[in-house]
């Protein structure tokens, strides 16, 4: 039998079952008593067994129709269970989203709209994975996320993106370390670069990549860099004397203004990057997703 009828004659049957009658049936069902009475005929011929007995005061269930309604209840009861949920889940604004950003983004940038997305949307759950800009988009591709706060590199057109700001990469020191470099004669930017001690992401990352497209582009050779994986333990690095951090000036403006780190100027300044969120168009109209690009509209706090 095709499956959509075989859903329509046990819903039949469920009620009728549930009502004792095929004219109480028929009432909930918006549909005649002559065609109920049709249909669980037509159910009872498929199955070849008789499921009701018809008396005076309306129908009682066989042995077979017994043991039919025991499991049909299961299942119908679970359905309706089913449209309650999905009633309080709009309701109430249930769901759940699953965000990608770096450590450094998440702390300078995501926080400000974590913080007005969950007090707007307290039913939310939120996840959030630390990953590089690549990883990110990597675990974006595989379902993973929802969506991703990314330094751009090109996005493909299966994504949606929402611009931010631009980032500008800087390197920057301390006070102490940068008097301790001049006492050795490096006072030039380009010396200071090829004879400090700089700090910067591994290679694995596209923020390195971006700054060493730079280096290879101004001829630029430095020593054996310390790889650090994460940009905010660089500048901490940089501001106790560790030596020059490979930094992005957006994320340390106080460190600059307060003098605890000193940017070393560049003739050339390197390219700066784009920052936004990033949304897979298979996601772009989820409930939760959707409220977070309401939120976009707006500022963050």
């Amino acid at each position: 039998m095709d499956f959509n009828t075989d859903l329509s004659l046990y819903h039949i049957f469920y009620q009728a079952a549930e009502t004792g009658s095929f004219s109480k049936a028929a009432d909930r069902l918006f549909i005649s008593q002559p065609a109920v009475s049709k249909r669980i005929q037509k159910l009872e011929q498929s199955l070849d067994t008789r499921l009701f007995l018809r008396g005076a005061k309306g129908v009682t269930l066989t042995d077979a129709g017994r043991l039919l309604y025991d499991q049909i209840s299961i299942a119908f009861r679970a359905i309706s269970q089913g449209e309650e949920q999905v009633m309080q889940y709009q309701k109430l604004g249930l769901g759940r989203i699953q965000i990608g950003a770096s450590s450094t983004m998440c702390k300078h940038i995501l926080l400000p709209y974590l913080r007005r997305y969950i007090r707007e949307n307290p039913n939310i759950e939120v996840n959030v994975l630390c990953h590089s800009s690549t990883s990110t988009l990597n675990a974006l591709h595989a379902g993973q996320l929802d969506l991703g706060l990314i330094a751009l590199p090109d996005i493909p057109v299966s994504e949606q993106f929402h611009y931010l700001q631009d980032v500008h990469y800087i390197f920057a020191a301390s006070p102490a370390y940068l008097e301790n470099m001049q006492a050795r004669g490096f006072t030039a930017p380009r010396e200071l670069l090829e004879n400090g001690n700089i700090m910067l992401l591994n290679k694995e990352n596209a923020s390195r990549r971006h700054v060493d497209a730079y280096f290879n582009e101004q001829h630029i050779t430095v020593g054996t860099p310390m790889e650090i994986n994460n940009m905010v333990l660089i500048a901490d690095f940089a501001r106790i004397g560790l030596g020059i951090g490979c930094v992005i000036e957006e994320f340390v403006s106080e460190e600059l203004a307060g003098g605890t780190l000193v940017k070393i100027p560049l003739s050339v300044p390197i390219a700066p990057r784009k920052v936004g969120f990033v949304f897979l168009k298979d996601h772009y109209e989820i409930p939760a997703v959707v409220q977070f690009r309401k939120l976009l509209a707006g500022t963050p706090e």
